[in-house]
């Protein structure tokens, strides 16, 4: 069964929750780093430039639950993140080349951590399963683990529960991870862009 959605601080708040509850979650973000990874710079150039109708009161909302998520890949269970991050979200100047340089440098840091796999998708990997668009896989271990796909549009959040619907969107997960260069890769990648960026002014 699907449920459909508005985009709202209360739509984002449940999934924070499911979020939260979350063991395993698998993100595939194309064009944007992966909420849970992003800085607050560029949470806030993303949200200043991608909801020109919010008010600032919103935006600042908006920031704040963004950030507020970040905590549970730091606490006493965290999940296990599994990002494939398209190399556009590398070059897209978010909020210009010094937030997209400590961005990059926050991306590093966090491929360290123990509970994080990071893989970049290189334009170089041609047409894959994830053409159509970034998704999430939310794994539950509370509720038998009962698995969740997020699919994110402009005024709606789809949340996808089918069996059917699950196995299609882990599958093309699957395929994507294979498509994308490995996290020792990856992170030369990443070191590629923020030399890129240096030389580069604010």
């Amino acid at each position: 069964m699907a449920a459909v959605l508005r985009c709202s601080v209360d739509c984002g708040r449940r999934y924070v929750s499911l979020e939260a509850a979350a063991s395993h979650i698998k993100d595939f973000q194309p064009i944007l780093v992966p909420g849970l990874l992003q800085t607050e710079d560029y949470v806030q150039a993303l949200m200043d430039g991608g909801r020109p109708d919010d008010t600032p009161e919103q935006i600042f909302m908006r920031v704040r639950l963004r950030m507020e998520r970040q905590s549970i890949l730091s606490g006493e269970a965290p999940p296990l993140l599994w990002a494939v991050v398209g190399e556009a979200a590398l070059r897209n100047q978010v909020g210009g080349p010094a937030t997209m340089r400590h961005q990059i440098k926050a991306l590093l840091e966090v491929s360290d951590k123990p509970n994080v796999t990071l893989q970049i998708l290189s334009f170089t990997a041609g047409a894959h399963p994830g053409v159509d668009g970034a998704f999430t896989v939310l794994s539950m271990p509370e509720q038998d683990e009962q698995e969740v796909i997020l699919v994110e549009a402009m005024t709606s959040s789809l949340y996808l529960e089918t069996e059917q619907q699950v196995s299609r969107y882990k599958f093309a997960f699957n395929h994507i991870r294979a498509a994308a260069a490995s996290p020792s890769q990856s992170r030369d990648l990443l070191r590629r862009a923020l030399y890129d960026y240096r030389d580069l002014g604010d």
